[in-house]
């Protein structure tokens, strides 16, 4: 019995791999015996097996994972379109032939190694909020008339693997809290005596925040369809579901040290790093 346990766990990822290349080649999906099911669940479990040990004794603290992500808003006269640039290492594995992308359990979880992409889904999820809450803040501002150098917004987001890899009941599966944070350089607007209030600025970070459909889809969740003529269906998220910070740079050699930090290195020499 041990041996023929042994002889599946070999096998399932093997059979597995078959599989994906059939389908990637248009051959169809093989057919799935209940030893194929058997074998590939017991090789899971036994890739698994590792990291929930390690979650299960390091608790909290070895759970707690912060993703991360950031976009720069150009100033509102640098083109006409109100595109924004977010920062991105993401690579996705196409199926050749297709329009499909593969996506995977991280190695840790049971994927492959190396993963089908260089990204996770909770990654893609915050740098679509920063892209989204971007682009919106570009509109915002120039339709307020605010003038600026550069905006640089970024978002932080936690949540404890501990949820989604059933290792407690207690808890949450999702983002247990969002953070944003404005930096807002105004270096050639003060010196062409263009001066905009604290308060300018936040009603613009509150406001890009307000109308961005990402951001208040993750946390307000989702709200149903709107009767015609009636007001649509109210949003409330939790409390500290949310919070937002903003900086306004106006020396400039501390704004460029900033961008340098905040971008990094290969973004050194793009337009995006200086203004």
């Amino acid at each position: 019995m041990a041996a023929l346990a042994q002889r599946l766990r070999v096998a399932a990822p093997r059979r597995l791999a078959a599989a994906s290349r059939s389908l990637s080649s248009g051959a169809g999906f093989p057919v799935c015996s209940a030893a194929d099911l058997a074998a590939a669940t017991s090789a899971l479990r036994e890739r698994q097996a590792p990291s929930k040990e390690a979650l299960k004794e390091g608790g909290r603290a070895a759970g707690l994972h912060t993703v991360e992500a950031l976009v720069v808003i150009p100033g509102p006269a640098e083109d006409a379109v109100h595109e924004v640039f977010v920062r991105s290492d993401v690579h996705l594995a196409t199926v050749p032939g297709t329009d499909f992308v593969r996506f995977g359990l991280d190695p840790a979880s049971g994927g492959p190694n190396p993963p089908a992409s260089s990204t996770s889904p909770p990654a893609l999820t915050m740098q679509s909020v920063v892209a989204c809450a971007g682009v919106t803040m570009r509109a915002v501002a120039t339709s307020m008339g605010l003038s600026y150098d550069r905006l640089v917004l970024s978002a932080e987001a936690d949540y404890d693997e501990r949820g989604p890899k059933a290792i407690s009941r207690s808890v949450p599966i999702g983002f247990q809290g969002m953070r944003l944070h404005l930096d807002v350089v105004t270096v050639h607007c003060l010196e062409n005596g263009v001066v905009h209030s604290q308060k300018d600025w936040e009603r613009l970070l509150s406001a890009s925040e307000h109308f961005c459909v990402v951001a208040q889809t993750l946390l307000g969740g989702f709200t149903g369809e709107a009767e015609e003529g009636k007001p649509g269906p109210s949003r409330e998220a939790q409390p500290g579901a949310l919070t937002t910070t903003m900086k306004v740079w106006h020396d400039e050699d501390a704004a460029r040290e900033m961008l340098r930090s905040k971008l990094g290195p290969k973004a050194v020499g793009l337009p995006l790093a200086d203004f």
